[in-house]
């Protein structure tokens, strides 16, 4: 390891070199403006952090050998930086969204220093720069859906950010204040959290990124401090943001801070306010909003950022208005202060704000823009710990000893006498990974472990006296012994314990156990234990205050013993040891404790994980939960839909786990719905009518229509043509798979349609399941075009005749990109699949005739059984017969005007080419032709638009589940 990386060298860590902000600047400008857009490689990256030292003054008089180990160090640093991707965010927005900050952007006169400065503050904190450039694009965006602040009149924006546990969405929200304080936004109201930790900690952020000093010297016995911090040392010229709270101290409506007169007029600087997410907290803010509006509202434009939306902002109580719950009303009062607001909930875990209903008057449901935020390549989430690719790695389930020491269910007065072995094994480890830090980074880095048994305070206190006692007990032994005695093999069983941490968890790493022997004394000495739960909220506070006032809060080692506050926000610094034995039956709230989450690109080699295998796989569960609820709004978004539009659902645990609260869910139902189209139908239930939609799928149809043709016309490929019933059909057998997989990449479908609306990868549920279905099953199609009793259309030079089919009561839908939807959200008629089917010999001859023979026994025909002449079978039984997937499509019209007189009737011409689709997949079946069960039906949670949209919901009651037969 290089000098500069050796505390023990008496050399200094290489990040405090100077000239290090200089040449690390240099090298990202180099990278930002590189024409490719392209991460350098390592010889290119280091080339050019050789080249660029040479103009850095700073550089210039360091001996030959520390600068190459310093610029090798540098080199390595920046490598993960430049290497780091990360994809803008996605938005679904509703249908009067009016873009605007791209022409603000644009124009000179606007001063956006705001931002400018928090731009700078990243870069020096090293965040790597694509980061900051994601950032950049995210927040403006944000900033755009939330609205102008110089449009006057009286309006009033809701939105929803989703983003991961511990991903950086105060960072995002931090952006979004500075770039909106730059618009025109000039007050700020923060809920940073429903504890005092998590407020306290959320104003230490916001102080740090857009107030630019300690919030405490804001008050009145610290005037004369003022200490810069943050953005506030970065500044150059006077710039100043009014916070009404402090570190210390929540809104106090009486208090200097808040004394700032009429805000419209008296106040030229924006206000800010971080709060607990309290009710009569939040009731004092909206009094006093209201006395600084004169009784009536304010013209400043207000931003409220809700953060953890998913928790007691959402009107749980039964009636929508009337009985709100406090938070809910409290913060809607607050947003009826001003004639100007956008409230922007942030949150990981949206289950229960997808699930508000959305005509619930004046609730917190976000009607004008979700957001997806996207987290980058660097982010250790559910899957980096818990799949079976790392979770051997990362993850201990050896907790067999836990569950009589701490039992799932216990009572607050349950007594623990003694921490179990796991535990020890797990505080071992954390022992051993301070070691490993001080001999990897040079300095004292901060490091901490978290102990989350119990939910009741009283058994937290005892748990943390005996991880106490054992650390001391630890400490006292290892103080007194040499680095020599540590490393020998004879050493006490403390040390040979620890040993056999270091032999189990890093022996990998490229330390000794005499590298690791000769830092323990001193890693030891420092770690100290932290009742963290809302009995010693004051005590950790006022030492938290001490240690920064004294600049001594760098480097702390502390293992962090609590429950429900260690659950939701909180951040501990430097976190490379969890102990979890929790079981909570709530998706929301199991996501929220992995406090693990995150970014650890210095130290992710060290992180441990101690948890159940139960409890792992439910992480992973309600991970695929999340990432569905993406993928939606991914569909929402290629589908020009608004959040009033698309319904969401949220997949079920089979066994105990819940998606939220009960009292969340009150506006959800459930329904079933079937992940496999094997021996079922599926068909467009709208259509997309706009111009370019209608020539792109004009398009596909033709080239389609060309595939089959020129594979009818190769002798050497089993594909044929004919005509097919009374109507003529044009119907195809045995075409290759590609021509239809070609086909559903060109087809775009109409919007409002959950089974084809395509995702951010241009992908459909439909088309997926076409994608992977089993080649032996799906290698060859039947495509049909079906004639109807419409007018004559030409769909293609080699198909010289094809009637439109005419549908009655076709609506028009009136969106950004408009569609019909069709009557009772049926496309095709009942007989068309049989036609098809039977006519091209699909399925063996025995399945039919055993079909048929079922058939004509139910219903007392006794004629024609050999053939089938006289019955016809239906959709189920089709499906069951057939052994190649039928893609059937139609050419849509509509009756004339003068059959229809609805106001939102459509009137569709043939020669519009709409196009309808209808899709029949076959049994899977084994090699001896009995049939595979294909993947199970899952039971989700669903919203109401979702009910809607999927026709099941009549009088607010799910009337069936998708994917049940007719």
């Amino acid at each position: 390891m290089a000098k500069y990386m050796t505390e023990a060298t008496g050399v200094k860590r290489f990040k405090d070199q100077p000239g290090y902000s200089e040449l690390t600047s240099l090298v990202h400008a180099w990278v930002d403006n590189r024409v490719d857009r392209e991460a350098p490689s390592e010889d290119e990256l280091r080339t050019k952090v050789q080249r660029l030292a040479v103009v850095v003054d700073d550089l210039a008089d360091v001996a030959e050998t520390d600068l190459s180990d310093f610029l090798d160090a540098v080199t390595r640093e920046l490598l993960t930086q430049v290497n780091t991707t990360q994809e803008i965010g996605e938005a679904v927005v509703s249908a009067d969204y009016s873009p605007w900050i791209k022409d603000r952007w644009a124009q000179e006169s606007s001063d956006w220093s705001f931002w400018s400065t928090y731009k700078r503050l990243l870069q020096v904190e090293d965040r790597p720069s694509k980061m900051i450039r994601t950032l950049e694009d995210d927040v403006k965006n944000i900033l755009d859906l939330a609205g102008d602040p110089t449009v006057e009149g009286q309006w009033h924006r809701q939105g929803l950010v989703m983003g991961d546990v511990q991903s950086g969405k105060t960072s995002n929200f931090i952006g979004l204040m500075n770039m909106a304080a730059d618009a025109g936004f000039g007050l700020f109201i923060v809920v940073g959290g429903h504890t005092e930790d998590l407020r306290s900690q959320t104003q230490e952020r916001v102080d740090d990124g857009f107030i630019g000093r300690r919030s405490f010297d804001i008050d009145a016995r610290n005037q004369s401090h003022h200490q810069p911090r943050g953005v506030g040392k970065i500044r150059k010229r006077n710039q100043s943001v009014i916070s009404g709270t402090t570190v210390e101290s929540d809104f106090v409506a009486g208090s200097d801070r808040t004394q700032l007169g009429d805000l419209d007029s008296s106040v030229t600087a924006p206000v800010v306010l971080v709060v607990k997410k309290n009710s009569r907290i939040l009731e004092k803010v909206a009094a006093w909003l209201k006395t600084a509006a004169g009784g009536g509202t304010l013209s400043t434009p207000l931003m409220f950022i809700d953060d953890e939306s998913d928790y007691a902002s959402v009107n749980t109580n039964k009636v929508d208005q009337a009985e709100a719950t406090a938070v809910n009303r409290a913060i809607r009062s607050i947003l009826d202060r001003s004639e100007r607001t956008s409230y922007i909930g942030f949150t990981a875990t949206p289950f229960a704000n997808v699930l508000i209903n959305p005509d619930a008057e004046g609730d917190l449901f976000p009607h004008h823009f979700v957001y997806s935020l996207y987290a980058p390549s660097n982010y250790l989430g559910v899957q980096t710990y818990f799949s079976d690719e790392t979770r051997d790695k990362y993850a201990r389930n050896d907790l067999k000893d836990a569950e009589s020491t701490f039992p799932f269910r216990h009572k607050s007065t349950h007594v623990v006498s003694e921490i179990p072995k796991s535990l020890e094994r797990a505080i071992d480890t954390f022992i051993i990974a301070c070691a490993v830090t001080d001999l990897d980074s040079g300095t004292r880095a901060p490091r901490s472990m978290l102990v989350n048994v119990s939910r009741y305070r009283e058994v937290q206190s005892q748990v943390h006296r005996l991880v106490e006692e054992h650390l001391s007990a630890v400490v006292s032994v290892i103080r007194n012994m040499t680095p020599e005695s540590i490393e020998g093999a004879g050493g006490s069983a403390l040390v040979q314990r620890l040993r056999n941490r270091w032999s189990t968890e890093y022996s990998t790493l490229k330390y000794t156990w005499s590298d690791i022997a000769r830092v323990l004394p001193d890693a030891v000495e420092s770690i100290e234990t932290e009742l963290v739960n809302g009995d010693t909220a004051k005590q950790r506070a006022q030492s938290a205050e001490v240690r920064s006032r004294s600049q001594n809060d760098s480097g702390r080692r502390f293992i962090a013993v609590g429950g429900a506050i260690l659950s939701r926000g909180l951040t501990l610094d430097g976190l490379v040891v969890s102990y979890f034995y929790q079981r909570t039956q709530l998706s929301d709230t199991l996501l929220q404790m992995g406090r693990w989450f995150g970014y650890r690109d210095a130290y992710k080699d060290l992180v441990r994980i101690w948890l159940p295998l139960e409890v792992m796989d439910w992480f992973l569960f309600t991970a695929d939960a999340l990432a569905e609820i993406r993928r939606d709004v991914s569909v929402m978004r290629q589908a020009h839909l608004t959040p009033r539009e698309f319904g969401l659902k949220i997949q079920k645990h089979p066994e105990a786990l819940k998606v939220t609260a009960a009292n969340k869910m009150r506006h959800a139902d459930k329904a079933t719905v079937d992940l496999s189209f094997d021996r079922q139908s599926v068909e467009t239930t709208t259509a997309a009518i706009d111009q370019a939609s209608t020539s792109s799928n004009r398009s596909a149809l033709r080239d389609l229509l060309s595939a089959c043709e020129g594979e009818v016309g190769d002798a050497g490929l089993p594909a044929s043509r004919q005509l097919v019933g009374a109507a003529s059909h044009v119907a195809y057998s045995r075409i290759g798979r590609l021509a239809v997989e070609d086909f559903f990449g060109s087809f775009v479908p109409g919007s409002g349609d959950a089974n084809f609306a395509r995702n951010s990868e241009g992908a459909s549920f439909v088309s997926e399941y076409v994608r992977s279905m089993d080649p032996d099953l799906g290698e060859y199609w039947d495509v049909a075009v079906m004639s109807g009793q419409g007018s004559t259309v030409e769909v293609h030079p080699e198909i010289k005749k094809i009637s439109a089919t005419r549908r009655n009561k076709a609506s028009k839908v009136d969106a950004s990109r408009p569609y019909i939807e069709f009557a009772q959200r049926r496309l095709a008629s009942g007989d068309n699949l049989y036609d098809i089917a039977r006519n091209l010999d699909n399925g063996s001859v025995v399945r039919w005739n055993e079909r048929l023979a079922a058939r004509s026994s139910t219903q007392s025909v006794r004629s024609g059984l050999a053939t089938g002449v006289n019955v016809k079978l239906g959709e189920s039984d089709v499906c069951a017969v057939i052994d190649r997937p039928i893609l059937m499509i139609y050419i849509i019209e509509s009756n004339p005007p003068s059959t229809d007189l609805r106001p939102d009737r459509a009137y569709i011409e043939a020669e519009d080419s709409v196009i309808g689709l209808k899709l029949t997949f076959p049994a899977l079946r084994k090699s001896d032709g009995s049939v595979r069960e294909g993947n199970k039906k899952t039971q989700y949670v669903v919203n109401r638009v979702w009910m809607q949209e999927s026709g099941l919901a009549k009088e607010d009651r799910v009337q069936g589940v998708v994917g049940d037969d007719e």
